[in-house]
């Protein structure tokens, strides 16, 4: 049986952009258990419906990066990416 690090490595290899994507939701969703908003709170604040959000962290929907843009800004996050992350 896998365990999360083992999905996350045979994720990042075989599609990067969804591994990529995943990493930005556990950010987002970390910082917002960190600020204690609620997905009601985060939608009012991101213009995403409250549902989308729901589907997003349970991983039942794949955001798009306008949506990632949308959380990121109400969470007053940066989406940054750096060499390091990207060579191997």
């Amino acid at each position: 049986m896998n365990n999360f690090n083992d999905i996350r490595k045979e994720t990042e290899e075989e599609d990067v952009a969804l591994f990529y994507t995943i990493e930005m939701v556990g950010q987002l969703i970390a910082k917002r258990d960190r600020e204690k908003l609620s997905n009601e709170v985060l939608a009012n604040m991101s213009g995403v419906s409250q549902d989308t959000i729901f589907r997003i962290e349970e991983g039942l929907d794949t955001p798009d990066f306008e949506t990632l843009c949308k959380l990121a800004k109400a969470l007053k996050m940066n989406i940054t990416l750096t060499e390091e992350k990207l060579v191997k």
